[in-house]
């Protein structure tokens, strides 16, 4: 699989990924399409995602072959391995938080809602003091997809969306609470369930659904848990087409931060290791957020803001190429958060080299190995 621009299309090649427009967020090309003589002129008039053109001999997305689950010790060795200073402390005083909230959760007691609060209030103050190191440490990613850390990267990527949504500061604590607290539901769900590694039957499905209910009622006997914070925990999972859960609801009856929840949900959920599948990379999540909002599941305002002004590989990711080299990100190229500008870590005689993927549209990233740390 390689990725060319558009003016390079040639008749009879076949797209190994769907195309979509970064103006609109629409589908125009889907995955397995066969170039023919218009197409190329219908790509030239979008700025579009990069296009990926199948060589014949593809056998799955880039670079799933060299992703490896990650264990819990492993998650806590990389997050000591980042640089000391206050964003480092302060995650690991969410999870702390979190973790405690959850083990409340399962001995009965209803969850500390205004520990949730003030945890989401220091992480607001923080966000921007260092945005690179907070979306890098969003990407930390422990076997467990119920884990505190998938709980902790929600709440930071809907941070970011939302203050890109133009969200006062009462606003974005309020919907980093709810993202916090979005699965605690889930702590009510057998964990056999949770973790099966293969297709969950009718009645276990039924199951799974009702974690938004029981987290919500849990959530009401907490006096500090105000209406928004609920309207995320119930909302998260109901989709702009009426096909989500609980409630079926569609549209404008959705609330707004419930939807930026649902997608910074979804896409930190496919971007997390499953006992049946490895992680996707990230330009791979962001293809599967943009094909539901395609399919008119999640609001395709919300997931063009989330495309356009999220990095999804911050400065200092050490990412591995297609041609075998290893590279740190050292800048995000904007309004192509995909394609960052790289300089290469090894091999020895590469060293010092710098790509910028944008004007490189052959070298692809295959894998995410961890942080380098700041970028010079």
């Amino acid at each position: 699989m390689r990725v060319v621009l558009p003016s390079e299309l040639q008749p009879g090649m076949k797209l190994a990924r769907p195309v979509y427009s970064l103006t609109t967020g629409a589908l125009l090309l889907r995955e397995g399409t066969i170039i023919k003589a218009g197409h190329r002129d219908l790509l030239r008039g979008h700025s579009c995602t990069p296009i990926f053109i199948s060589d014949g001999e593809d056998n799955g997305g880039a670079g799933a072959g060299s992703l490896q689950i990650i264990s819990y010790a492993d998650w806590v060795s990389t997050v000591a391995a980042l640089p000391d200073g206050p964003e480092k402390l302060l995650y690991l005083q969410c999870y702390r938080t979190v973790n405690e909230i959850f083990a409340g959760y399962r001995a009965g007691s209803v969850p500390d809602v205004g520990a949730a609060r003030d945890v989401a209030r220091e992480v607001v103050g923080r966000l921007f003091q260092d945005p690179q190191l907070w979306l890098q440490l969003a990407m930390l990613k422990d076997l467990d997809q119920y884990s505190a850390a998938h709980s902790v990267n929600v709440c930071i990527f809907s941070l970011f969306l939302g203050f890109h949504l133009g969200y006062n500061q009462r606003d974005l604590v309020e919907l980093g609470t709810g993202a916090l607290l979005h699965d605690v539901g889930k702590l009510d769900v057998p964990r056999a369930i949770l973790s099966k590694p293969g297709k969950l039957d009718a009645g276990e499905y039924d199951m799974v659904k009702q974690h938004p209910v029981s987290g919500y009622r849990r959530l009401q006997q907490s006096p500090a848990a105000g209406e928004c914070v609920l309207s995320i925990i119930l909302g998260h999972h109901e989709r702009c087409d009426g096909s989500g859960y609980p409630l079926g609801l569609s549209g404008a009856r959705i609330p707004q931060k419930a939807m930026v929840v649902a997608i910074c949900d979804v896409y930190d959920a496919v971007t997390t290791d499953r006992a049946y599948r490895p992680r996707m990379l990230p330009h791979e999540g962001m293809e599967v957020v943009m094909a539901d909002s395609t399919r008119g599941k999640l609001d395709r305002d919300l997931v063009l803001v989330f495309l356009r002004e999220i990095a999804m590989y911050p400065a200092g990711t050490v990412v591995e190429l297609n041609t075998g080299e290893v590279a740190e990100v050292v800048e995000v190229t904007p309004g192509l958060p995909l394609r960052p500008v790289l300089r290469v870590i090894s091999p020895p005689q590469s060293r010092g080299r710098v790509y910028d993927l944008a004007s490189k549209p052959t070298l692809l990233i295959t894998g995410v190995i961890g942080r380098h740390g700041p970028a010079a």
